[in-house]
């Protein structure tokens, strides 16, 4: 028997989804698209490795452009270099103040 589709999200809400790396942003499209989420209006990007710093200034960047931003990232950075720790702080606290 097979499974009701459904349907497509329907937003008008512009979302961006910036992903650390290429495996981040893989997984995030392939998620999005497996369950019929993905639209015109979500845009998911990938910073390869580029550091907190590039996240951040990427954001600040283009936050007037979307409604609602999301980072997917790993913390092995922050978890081993004290001023990476610094850096994801920043983005955090941009983010809340988005």
């Amino acid at each position: 028997m097979k499974r009701p589709r459904r349907p497509k999200l329907k937003t008008t809400e512009k979302i961006l989804i910036i992903c650390e790396g290429e495996t981040e942003q893989c997984y995030i499209t392939q998620l999005l698209k497996q369950k019929n989420l993905m639209t015109a209006s979500i845009h998911v990007t990938s910073h390869t490795g580029g550091g907190y710093t590039n996240i951040k200034n990427y954001i600040e960047k283009n936050r007037t452009l979307y409604s609602i931003i999301l980072v997917v990232c790993d913390l092995d950075r922050a978890a081993n270099k004290k001023i990476e720790r610094r850096n994801l702080k920043s983005v955090i606290t941009l983010l809340e103040k988005e």
